[in-house]
């Protein structure tokens, strides 16, 4: 198991889990025992150590995610994730994961992205590859299409009258569009 929480975690047994339940029942308990890998206990040196760089990235991102000044400090680390990928699909799936993966738990990392233009480099630019600005604009993206179908529900709630074609002219997009939504 790989715990990336807060404080550490302690591992447990099955018995003491339901150690509440009848003894009878306990024959009915699977017994096994598990791996225990507690990022919190690692130092951040040891994580990097391992031989697959793009692991240690992905685990550092996880131990430190919660951690905003971590993140302010080290964002670039995430985004130039390797100097010279080994296996792209790897290196590129890696990546992904891990910007996804902050994306979604540090907002501090969303506010660099957004301003990466002006604190990169001309050098990390090249080096954060060009897909990591694809994945942000498709983000960027996706958020402003949502928003404009949310803007189009309430009007359409509020004006159940008007045709797809006036819904779509008066917000600049296709009539298949406003015609999806109307039908959610």
């Amino acid at each position: 198991m790989l715990y990336h929480g807060g404080p550490g975690l302690t591992k447990e047994t099955t018995n003491l889990l339901f150690s509440t339940a009848p003894r009878f029942l306990h024959t009915f308990i699977p017994s096994f025992d598990y791996i225990l890998v507690d990022l919190s206990t690692l130092t951040d040196e040891a994580i990097e150590a391992l031989r697959m760089i793009y692991l240690g990235k992905f685990l550092t991102a996880l131990k430190h995610s919660r951690d905003d000044d971590f993140i302010a400090l080290y964002w670039k680390k995430f985004v130039i994730f390797a100097p010279k990928p080994g296996s792209e699909k790897t290196f590129v799936q890696f990546s992904t994961v891990t910007a996804l993966y902050l994306n979604a738990t540090s907002t501090i990392f969303n506010e660099k992205l957004k301003d990466m233009d002006n604190l990169l480099t001309t050098e990390e630019k090249v080096s954060a590859k060009p897909y990591l600005f694809e994945l942000y604009d498709k983000a960027l993206e996706k958020g402003i299409e949502q928003g404009i179908e949310k803007a189009i529900r309430l009007f359409l709630h509020k004006n159940p009258e008007w045709t797809d074609q006036q819904v779509a002219e008066s917000f600049d997009v296709n009539p298949s569009f406003v015609q999806k939504i109307r039908m959610k």
